[in-house]
């Protein structure tokens, strides 16, 4: 009796610890997704305004690591710092987009692999999140482009099916397959690093 009261409390102390521990390294994956979000590189010659940026390899790497539900507060707090330092018309659309792009890719690509940890499953998790999340961009961009360009005054593309499917789609697929081959190739190394701190 005395020995069960005393792991109980043993283990009750060592909840906190956990938590910090596991918040910690949310935070610290956010803050460095922020950094490397500011890395922005133009993808297609016909539209340089869609730009990657590396800082979903933080995110799915978090998600793999952490689990799904710290891979969404890692996107969120990312999106959120992000928005705050930059602050725009533009981004108060371009943000919550990128935030969608990176959910739809990370939720179910962690999800999947968190099912059992291979690394045949993690790629199947990320081709998963990368098809998800081309089709959900692509259904996005064609509910939002045009209710935007009326709210900026800016006229409505008349081919914005054409320019989703020519530079929307292309672009998301690029997108997904940069973050996917970085994450796999970076991956066991990092999280190895990541598990000691």
């Amino acid at each position: 009796m005395i020995t069960s009261t005393s792991s109980a409390i043993s283990a009750t102390k060592e909840r906190p610890t956990w938590a910090v521990q596991r918040l910690t390294r949310v935070s610290m994956l956010a803050a460095l997704a922020v950094v490397v979000m500011n890395v922005q590189v133009p993808l297609l010659p016909a539209a340089p305004f869609l730009k990657y940026d590396p800082s979903d390899v933080v995110v799915l790497i978090g998600g793999f690591a952490l689990g799904p539900a710290e891979g969404l507060a890692i996107a969120v707090l990312k999106d959120l710092a992000y928005l705050f330092a930059h602050a725009s018309p533009w981004e108060f659309v371009g943000v919550p987009m990128n935030l969608l792009a990176v959910v739809s890719l990370v939720w179910p690509a962690a999800t999947f692999y968190w099912a059992r940890k291979t690394r045949v499953r993690a790629v199947l998790a990320l081709t998963l999140g990368g098809l998800y999340s081309v089709s959900t961009m692509a259904l996005a961009n064609l509910l939002v482009l045009a209710p935007f360009f009326r709210f900026m005054g800016l006229p409505v593309p008349d081919h914005l099916t054409t320019f989703v499917v020519q530079a929307i789609i292309p672009f998301n697929i690029v997108r997904c397959a940069l973050n996917g081959v970085i994450t796999f190739v970076i991956y066991k190394r990092v999280s190895n690093w990541f598990k000691q701190l």
